[in-house]
């Protein structure tokens, strides 16, 4: 069990994965890691059955995010990750916290680069995973954004 060794006055607003407004609109199932650890925010693609989840490829069609769930303890090295076979909920619609790959204004079409594990304008690159909308916006790579999921968008 982790113990917390440091305090600040200052919090963090988010952190990838978190659901930004849980008791807003939103869609949360819960499936199994299949195909490895997957970590938070990570975009989901189906499984080999039925409630099964593999981290999605750049072909893939995202069907959900993989959210934090405040019962799940951090690794021993500090990461926060759901093992092979392990239930995790996935994120099917709602707004999260995720790390911009580039500057987006708000309501900039974004996708999952699986390559980074940021998001990115739907304009190029990335458009297999497009997966929603940025509500907030980003002045620089690294930064944490809040996107309005849908895994209907694609």
């Amino acid at each position: 069990m982790s113990v917390q060794t440091t305090y600040s006055e200052d919090f963090a607003k988010g952190f990838v994965g978190l659901m930004a407004e849980p008791l807003s609109l939103s869609q949360v199932d819960s499936g199994k890691a299949e195909g490895g650890s997957i970590g938070l925010g990570v975009a989901l693609a189906a499984g080999t059955a039925d409630g099964q989840y593999v981290a999605a490829a750049a072909d893939d069609a995202a069907l959900g995010l993989a959210v934090f769930h405040g019962a799940h303890e951090k690794e021993a090295d500090g990461s926060y990750v759901y093992a092979e076979k392990e239930m995790m909920p996935v994120l099917k619609k709602g707004r999260v916290w995720m790390t911009a790959g580039a500057a987006l204004a708000v309501g900039a079409q974004v996708a999952y680069n699986p390559a980074t594990g940021k998001v990115q304008a739907v304009s190029g690159g990335v458009t297999t995973l497009a997966m929603g909308l940025a509500v907030t916006s980003s002045a620089a790579d690294g930064d944490l954004i809040v996107i309005d999921f849908d895994y209907t968008w694609h």
